[in-house]
Formats: C-alpha cells, sequence, structure tokens
C-alpha cells in the first residue's frame, strides 16, 4: 500500500473517533440536564409577601405561571420592607405583537413564562414583592450555568456530527486511493564486493573486471625481442 493511501486512511480514522468522542460528549452535557431543575432552583414568592435575598447574586430571574395574566398587563413593585430607599428594580421582557406572551416563551420551562428580572438586589436585605400573581425566582448564576451548559452540549455536537462528516469523506478517499495508486517500489541499492563485482538489490548482476593473462607480453618485453633478433 502507498504511503500516501496510508496517511489518508490513517487522518480519517482519527478523525471518525474525535468525532464520535465530540458528539457522545455533546449530548450528554444536555442529557445530564435534570428535568425537574426549575422546581428544584425556584423559589416561590406569594403575591404581596416579603422576601428575603440571601445570594451573592444581584439579579434574580423572575417567572410566572402560564395563564395566570398576560404578558403586557403583568406589573410587579419591588421596595424595601423597612420603607428604606432602594436601588432593585424590576425590568419587564418584550411581549410578542399579540402582548399574551413574552418574546422568547418558546424556552422557557414548561408551564412558566419568563417575564423579567429583579436587578440591583442586596445580599441580606429583605425586599417587599407587590404583584397580583406569585412569582418564582431563581439565582442569575443558575440561569446562565443552564445556558452555558446546553450551548456547550449543542455546539459540542455540531463540531463532531462535522468532523465525522469530513472524516468519512477522506476515509472514502483513502479507499478509492487503494486501487487507483500503485505500491510504493523500494529503492535500488548496489554494493561492491572484494573482487570488484557489482551486486544490486543482493544478487551479483555484473562480473568482476578480467584480469590480463600470465602469458601476455608486455610492450617493453616485446620491444627488447625485436632488437635483439636485429642485431643477430
Amino acid at each position: 500500500m502507498h504511503v500516501v493511501t496510508k496517511g489518508t486512511l490513517l487522518l480519517g480514522g482519527i478523525g471518525v473517533i474525535i468525532g464520535i468522542l465530540m458528539v457522545f460528549a455533546g449530548g450528554s452535557s444536555i442529557s445530564d440536564i435534570d428535568d425537574d431543575w426549575f422546581e428544584k432552583e425556584g423559589l416561590l414568592v406569594e403575591s404581596g409577601s416579603s422576601y428575603g435575598h440571601q445570594s451573592e447574586d444581584t439579579t434574580m430571574y423572575l417567572f410566572v405561571k402560564r395563564g395566570e395574566v398576560r404578558c403586557d398587563e403583568f406589573e410587579l413593585n419591588v421596595t424595601h420592607e423597612d420603607g428604606s430607599d432602594s436601588e432593585a428594580s424590576y425590568k419587564h421582557d418584550l411581549c410578542t405583537m399579540e402582548g399574551d406572551r413574552p418574546l422568547g416563551w418558546e424556552d422557557d420551562p414548561i408551564g412558566y413564562y419568563h417575564m423579567g428580572t429583579i436587578n440591583d438586589l442586596e445580599e441580606g436585605r429583605v425586599y417587599q414583592i407587590d404583584s397580583e400573581q406569585d412569582v418564582t425566582l431563581i439565582e442569575a448564576h443558575v440561569i446562565e450555568g443552564l445556558v452555558e451548559d446546553i450551548m456547550g452540549g449543542v455546539l459540542g455536537f455540531g463540531v463532531g456530527f462535522s468532523c465525522l462528516c469530513c472524516s468519512f469523506v477522506i476515509l472514502l478517499i483513502g479507499v478509492i486511493m487503494i486501487f487507483f495508486m500503485d505500491d510504493e517500489k523500494p529503492a535500488t541499492t548496489f554494493e561492491v564486493d572484494s573482487e570488484g563485482r557489482v551486486i544490486l538489490g543482493g544478487q551479483q548482476e555484473v562480473g568482476g573486471l578480467s584480469q590480463q593473462s600470465q602469458d601476455e607480453v608486455s610492450p617493453d618485453g616485446g620491444a627488447g625481442a625485436w632488437y635483439e633478433d636485429k642485431s643477430e
């Protein structure tokens, strides 16, 4: 098998493994989110009651049960229970064109609408929550962590799936190369032994240089014999 073909198949195989791991990790991140996270993390504040803020978060996300009030009719006021000045305030989310639901309601917990946020809360202070409906408050870091888990899972799943697709294409190219690329031929080597013979690829190809026969007359010897004959 040609070295380029081997490299292509190896690259495709590694990509498939990485893609499978990323898809699995992304799916696991999303599946780890509990279905009852809202009930576990939510703090119910009844209409017209007080709320003691015991969190380091200065923002609380506010939810109302679906069907109890229209989005464009919901109102809420936040004040210190002792009547002192408070920087805390309620910020209402935008509503749909119809006004009955907040924008982005499709992502809200089942049975609830995210109506807005209470901001600039102080840890350890007690607040009066004035609203005609009961509300559920959830700390900001809980919502932010949940969003990060979902986005990370979706991103991991998407990148892993893309990696799988590309790796399968690379593997397919490698398989095609098996049938169309010739095997790599080894380099030709040669050696010269002590007798002057050239050996190619471990086999003797060319014989050694022939030696002059011992009875061949040297040039000097032949000239000397000719002069001796003339002198006689």
